[in-house]
């Protein structure tokens, strides 16, 4: 990069401006192409300085300050290898592994029956209390009526029931 910066010094004379960014990043880029036959590179040339995180084609990247210019040249990334995946049709069947009874009873050395536990199958372990409902949970709630209320006697018209807005009044006569 400073060999190219410097041919197109000497190339130019007094004639060489450093603000023409775009001279001095194609320059660089022909020259490293040139260098690394089949590879691309790409340049950018700025005036303030600028980090570079970035995997590049294998890792060919270089910054560099010359003058009052930094100039990034980096291997140009490739597109990823394509690859196919086999997606089975929908209709095709797809086997699946045997079993370990069928794979024990289809080769011809195993001329014994696969071992039978004789263990007697367990009750599963219960780790939680069974649940006993709260006698309060599952009851409805029931509002008891008014203890000793007058007995109901009519002895002519019945007033009208008056409704206040937050209770109900009833009258009863005697």
């Amino acid at each position: 990069m400073q060999q190219a910066y410097n041919e197109l010094k000497q190339s130019q004379g007094c004639d060489f401006c450093e603000d023409n960014t775009q001279i001095l990043s194609n320059r660089i880029q022909k020259k490293m192409e040139n260098r690394y036959n089949k590879i691309k590179f790409e340049v950018v040339t700025g005036v303030s300085d600028y980090a570079s995180k970035i995997q590049f084609q294998n890792n060919f990247v270089c910054k560099i300050k010359i003058g009052n210019r930094i100039m990034l040249a980096f291997a140009a990334p490739q597109p990823p290898q394509e690859f196919e995946i086999r997606i089975p049709p929908k209709f095709e069947r797809v086997r699946l592994p045997p079993r370990q009874q069928e794979i024990f009873s289809q080769d011809p050395r195993n001329s014994v029956a696969p071992p039978q536990f004789s263990t007697a199958p367990q009750q599963p372990t219960q780790f939680l209390p069974p649940l006993i409902p709260h006698p309060h949970i599952y009851e409805p709630y029931v509002q008891s009526p008014p203890q000793n209320p007058p007995p109901p006697q009519f002895y002519g018209p019945q007033e009208p029931e008056v409704v206040y807005p937050h209770k109900r009044i009833f009258t009863w006569r005697l």
